[in-house]
């Protein structure tokens, strides 16, 4: 008995060996996190008792991050707890109304009475006003059927998705068949949607009334209403239903050039940014070349073309023109790499910027502790843990339009340095680059195998002697 037990005494021994250098890295792995794990912060010192907080994120985060998708950040109440959190970006808002337009009868044929009113644009005070005079006499007016109507929508600021007509309750029943057409001049119309059917019907006391016509939302500035057959009632009025985009919450910066050694200027964005407008800013007045603007993932690309023509900044007429400006971009990653013809001296001495707008994105958390909370963001090694972010604006929201409108949004966010820049420098791995990384594990590996081989050896040689 002694002999088996000292036996499994050096075999578990020699095991433990084996595991020892495994153990540092679960320990590590079991570190809880903490805000000095993040190189910087923004603290917030007044979330005024809401259960959930919004902060817009500035420029310096995405300046700051290792990972592209936020994974470096998390939130800590006064206590350096972590609360849960979510990231956030709002939709483009959008929103409809209702308005009534001038409506205006068409007697005779519908061709011929567009042709035979005379439009007249007054400045009525700050508004422009729509004036249409019909060129023939009242008496002979009165002697044409009525055959559609216009309708001015020049003063509408959105598309138009719907019209609703309105008629007296005590109208004719009629069912009837009237198509719309748009035009910008009042000579040359365009057909809007397919011909739709209104309806006016009464029986027994109840009333079918079919009023509304759905459209393909359009611009419209004139629309001409008509219809084949029977006429619908006498129109008392029109109404038109009016998409609106809400102005969208955005963000702006100016990013400086790194010039390259073949001659390309590379700008680096921090992340992935879910861009608006971009315009490239040359240093210098009267500067005028060809240039190739493209944007990738990495320093080395691979490059994808967003923009190929002139780069230019000019005086005419005391006002200074500038190119080129983005507003339409097939995707957008970190990096940015503008290459320019050297003709004429290029674009001349002085740093070349990246004027970027891009949409506001939030970080929602839950304000479970004492404050003051603070974002931590910024690390080679730390790793907060997001969640979805339904649940947190269905605990605020009370406008579909805007999620944001029923959270606290926090105005005011004091930058704070957490662990500094030693959280977000180079590990021993990225310093040593690939080629050192290959050799290092092959050394543990050839390392492991030789303590392996040891250990079998030790092995067999315990029992050699216990036999």
């Amino acid at each position: 008995m002694p002999i088996r037990s000292s036996l499994a005494r050096t075999k578990l021994a020699l095991v433990s060996l084996l595991l020892a250098p495994l153990l540092p890295l679960q320990m590590a792995g079991a570190q809880p996190l903490a805000p000095t794990a993040f190189a910087q912060g923004l603290r917030i010192d007044s979330t005024e008792g809401a259960p959930v907080v919004a902060v817009e994120l500035p420029v310096e985060v995405y300046q700051t991050i290792r990972e592209a998708d936020l994974r470096d950040l998390a939130v800590f109440n006064g206590t350096g707890e972590p609360v849960t959190h979510s990231f956030y970006q709002p939709p483009q808002a959008h929103a409809t109304d209702r308005r009534r337009l001038p409506l205006f009868p068409l007697l005779g044929s519908v061709e011929q009475a567009t042709a035979r009113h005379r439009v007249r644009v007054q400045a009525s005070g700050a508004e422009p006003l729509l004036q249409v005079d019909v060129l023939p006499p009242p008496s002979e007016a009165a002697t044409r059927p009525l055959r559609g109507y216009l309708l001015d929508a020049t003063q509408l600021d959105g598309r138009v998705d719907q019209i609703h007509l309105d008629w007296p309750d005590e109208a004719e029943d009629v069912v009837s068949t009237v198509t719309l057409e748009t035009s910008a001049t009042l000579d040359r119309w365009q057909p809007w949607g397919a011909p739709a059917t209104v309806t006016h019907l009464r029986y027994g006391g109840d009333v079918l009334r079919q009023a509304t016509i759905d459209l393909p939302p359009r611009q419209a500035r004139y629309v001409r209403l008509r219809w084949s057959g029977q006429a619908p009632p006498p129109l008392t009025g029109v109404e038109a239903r009016v998409q609106r985009t809400a102005p969208e919450a955005t963000q702006q910066y100016t990013f400086e050039a790194e010039a390259q050694p073949d001659g390309a200027y590379l700008f680096d964005l921090g992340r992935a940014l879910p861009l608006r407008q971009l315009q490239v800013l040359v240093p210098q007045t009267g500067t005028l070349v060809q240039g190739t603007l493209a944007t990738g993932p990495t320093p080395e690309g691979p490059w994808r073309t967003q923009y190929r023509g002139a780069v230019y900044r000019v005086q005419a007429d005391g006002t200074e023109l500038m190119a080129p400006v983005l507003t339409s971009m097939q995707g957008s990653e970190r990096y940015w790499r503008l290459v320019v013809g050297q003709e004429g001296g290029g674009v001349g001495a002085g740093p070349v910027r990246l004027d970027a707008t891009w949409a506001s994105e939030y970080v929602l958390f839950l304000t479970r502790g004492e404050g003051p909370f603070t974002v931590a963001y910024g690390s080679r090694e730390a790793r907060g843990d997001p969640v979805e972010p339904s649940f947190m604006l269905n605990l605020g929201a009370r406008d579909d339009a805007d999620p944001l409108a029923g959270l606290q949004v926090a105005r005011t966010a004091v930058p704070v340095e957490l662990g500094g820049a030693a959280q977000v420098a180079p590990g021993w791995a990225e310093r040593m680059g690939a080629q050192g990384r290959y050799l290092l594990w092959g050394v543990l590996g050839l390392g492991t195998a030789m303590l392996l081989l040891l250990a079998l050896r030790l092995l067999r040689r315990v029992d050699a002697d216990s036999a």
